[in-house]
């Protein structure tokens, strides 16, 4: 079981002037792919709340998924908070993203949401965009499927795990 937190970042919904549908939306694509979810969070983009859960998180638990911020506004802090506590960075993923907003909106071009590993928790930073949750993370799970596989047994052949998603 992949344990995992859903930080929602947005000034409305954390005022409750908003409802929160994307982090909705991805605690439950979450759940009905096999994901334990420990915790959804919803904080304004204010950067030092955000560097205090990841300190919080980091190491205790395998995936944060964080929702807003990635625009490029200057509320948008995701990505920049998020490149401090990354040490590995998975472009793969991020040009993934990309790819699967790109065939439904031209603004995706624009996502500065980035991923990586800081020890065995991976960080991927989604939209905050309802129907970007689903466009962009949907076809990324057998792939982060499989790096937790990898990273729980480093020693196994990759073809054997694949076999197993």
């Amino acid at each position: 079981m992949i344990n995992s937190i859903v930080i929602v970042l947005s000034d409305r919904a954390s005022q409750g002037v908003r409802e929160d549908k994307s982090g909705d939306i991805l605690v439950n694509l979450l759940k009905e792919n096999g994901f334990e979810i420990k915790e959804k969070i919803i904080i304004p983009d204010e950067k030092f709340l955000l560097e205090n859960l990841f300190k919080e998180y980091i190491n205790k638990i395998d995936l944060i998924i964080t929702s807003g911020g990635t625009g490029i506004t200057d509320r948008d802090i995701t990505p920049d908070v998020t490149l401090k506590f990354i040490k590995r960075r998975l472009e793969g993923i991020e040009y993934a993203m990309i790819y699967y907003g790109l065939k439904h909106t031209p603004m995706a071009a624009i996502s500065r949401a980035v991923a990586g590993l800081n020890g065995n928790t991976l960080i991927i930073n989604l939209p905050g965009n309802p129907n970007a949750i689903e466009q962009n993370f949907l076809p990324l799970i057998p792939a982060i499927k499989h790096l937790f596989q990898k990273l729980k047994n480093q020693e196994e052949d990759c073809s054997e795990q694949i076999k197993r998603l």
